[in-house]
């Protein structure tokens, strides 16, 4: 999936006087997220770029190379803060931004069905599960860490196989190879990390069933 980064643009006129204020578009996109590049353009009207004084209540801020009045903000808390930009020690703006983590993913099978029906032969061809980040406008890879198996078969046995890792373990191949029409395979406790994550996140389960 092709994402487009999304910028946030704080753009700050410039009025040399007593009434100078800032205006920020647009308005509703104050959202940074932790672990990402959060573009922003910081403008103050016609004054140099090296000439502002760009403060941050918290995170890193480095110019994106070859852009104009172009940055990159790497935040960490969530929570609110604020960047403010000042020239020759007069501040000119200020402006507020909520901070977030990174949504947390959904975990499926490389090929999805809303059914959860699977022939055998579509699940053979699987090698592990994969995550995706809905409605989410930055490039982030959340790959799963851990999950836990129940195969349930047709004839109501059950096995449960913990997994290390996004791919299929040996053990959990073999059984996929074992599947026929009535068998069900039950992905639980799944887990996945995204940058900057302490630990992993626990997310959704999938179960599959093997239909004719």
């Amino acid at each position: 999936m092709q994402y487009i980064p999304v910028f946030l643009f704080l753009l700050l006129t410039h009025t040399f006087g007593a009434n100078a204020q800032s205006i920020v578009q647009p308005e509703k996109m104050n959202v940074l997220f932790i672990g990402v590049d959060n573009p922003l353009v910081i403008s103050l009207g016609n004054v140099p770029q090296q000439e502002l004084d760009i403060t941050l209540t918290q995170g890193k801020l480095e110019k994106i190379a070859n852009r104009t009045n172009a940055y990159n903000i790497r935040v960490n808390t969530p929570g609110d803060m604020s960047i403010t930009v000042s020239h020759k020690g007069k501040v000119m703006g200020k402006h507020q931004f909520r901070v977030k983590r990174i949504p947390s993913p959904v975990a499926r099978l490389p090929v999805y069905d809303r059914s959860n029906e699977m022939t055998a032969a579509t699940l053979r061809t699987l090698t592990g599960l994969v995550t995706l980040i809905e409605n989410f406008d930055f490039d982030v890879k959340c790959p799963v860490s851990s999950f836990t198996l129940q195969y349930k078969s047709a004839d109501g046995k059950t096995t449960r196989i913990q997994n290390e890792g996004t791919s299929f373990s040996p053990a959990i191949q073999e059984l996929i190879k074992k599947a026929k029409v009535g068998d069900c395979y039950l992905f639980q406790e799944v887990r996945a990390r995204c940058p900057e994550d302490l630990n992993p996140r626990l997310i959704n389960d999938i179960i599959v069933c093997i239909k004719p």
